[in-house]
């Protein structure tokens, strides 16, 4: 884990929101899609293993890749009572999908995504896309009920 918790809860949804695997000895070949290989380094480098989440937060359900939404999910049980839902995808897909954005400063962690946040995000995306980077957005969200969210 790092000081940060938005990066935190980015770094666990990127771990979690996917099919990759890394290899237990040094040796062995990532196998999957290399931008989940790369989240799940990234996610090594902060403590944060599969195999580990996965046993704290067993997947229950995982809504493939979409071309036409252009965003996954997979589902995790937490707690008794709550479900983590872990999200990737293109920006603009994620972005119109959310209702609120993580903010470290807020008491509860978040704050509502407005109309202004929303632009702002899109011109970051387009800014680094433009740059020749490729641009993933990342979110999650708990929820009581795995089969009650759709896209």
């Amino acid at each position: 884990m790092t000081d940060d918790e938005v990066l935190d809860l980015a770094l666990q949804v990127g771990v979690l929101c996917g099919q990759a695997e890394l290899g237990d000895a040094p040796e062995q070949e990532p196998v999957g899609d290399p931008m989940e290989v790369a989240l799940l380094l990234g996610g090594r480098k902060a403590g944060m293993r599969r195999p580990t989440l996965l046993e704290e937060m067993r997947e229950v359900r995982e809504v493939a890749f979409d071309p036409e939404a252009r965003m996954m999910a997979t589902f995790h049980r937490h707690s008794n009572e709550q479900y983590r839902v872990a999200v990737k995808g293109a920006p603009e897909a994620v972005i119109e999908a959310c209702s609120d954005e993580a903010d470290a400063r807020s008491g509860s962690g978040t704050r509502t995504l407005t109309s202004e946040r929303r632009h702002w995000w899109e011109e970051q995306n387009e800014e680094l896309a433009a740059s020749g980077l490729r641009v993933l957005a990342l979110t999650g969200k708990d929820v009581p009920d795995p089969d009650g969210l759709s896209r």
